[in-house]
């Protein structure tokens, strides 16, 4: 038999995030997260989600995304900042774009 683990993850679907992240950065518009990840629908990508202290260069690519609604490859950080806020519980999470 294979040997295999079973696992949680979060499947979140692009249009669901993004207007989460516009309510939780109270954005004027709801951000195109394909754009910012150089994505395509038909995309899934994974990403570990921890609470962890951000340092000043990504405390900088969030301010940037508040303030613009854009922050190039900075989607898992925005998800870490989200769990570092107590909005998004530690995990894996799958985005379909």
């Amino acid at each position: 038999m294979l040997k295999s683990k079973i696992e949680t993850v979060h499947l979140v679907d692009v249009a669901d995030l993004a207007d989460f992240l516009k309510i939780q950065y109270n954005l004027e518009n709801r951000p195109a997260l394909e754009a910012m990840e150089e994505t395509s629908s038909d995309d899934v990508k994974v990403y570990d989600v921890v609470a962890e202290v951000l340092d000043d260069y990504d405390m900088k690519k969030v301010e940037q995304f508040t303030k613009t609604g854009y922050a190039a490859w900075s989607l898992g950080l925005l998800l870490t900042d989200q769990c570092n806020q107590g909005f998004l519980a530690p995990g894996k999470y799958v985005i379909e774009f």
